[in-house]
């Protein structure tokens, strides 16, 4: 991965589905205050985009990602990149 560019996993163990918002002051934790106040270009590492690549864009989140279904014993796999950053998308990385 490069620098500055995160992976957000979920994992729901519930038999049901959920709703959750997904906050980064809880998945920034440790990299501090300038980092759970960025925005993020986030991008959906188990889906593809129109042009059949992997990483369909989820869209651009500042503070949380809210309202996210998870269905019953899914996971979730986001890369999160700084939105001013400069490696937007790079397929190697994906």
């Amino acid at each position: 991965m490069a620098p500055s560019t995160f992976v957000i996993a979920l994992l729901n163990t519930s038999p049901d589905t959920q709703t959750v918002s997904v906050s980064f002051t809880d998945v920034f934790i440790d990299q501090g205050a300038s980092y759970q106040a960025g925005t993020y270009d986030v991008y959906d590492l188990w889906e593809k985009d129109a042009a059949g690549q992997w990483g369909a864009s989820a869209g651009t989140f500042s503070g949380a990602i809210p309202d996210v279904q998870i269905g019953a014993h899914q996971v979730k796999v986001w890369k999160a990149v700084p939105a001013n950053s400069a490696s937007k998308r790079d397929l190697s990385e994906l």
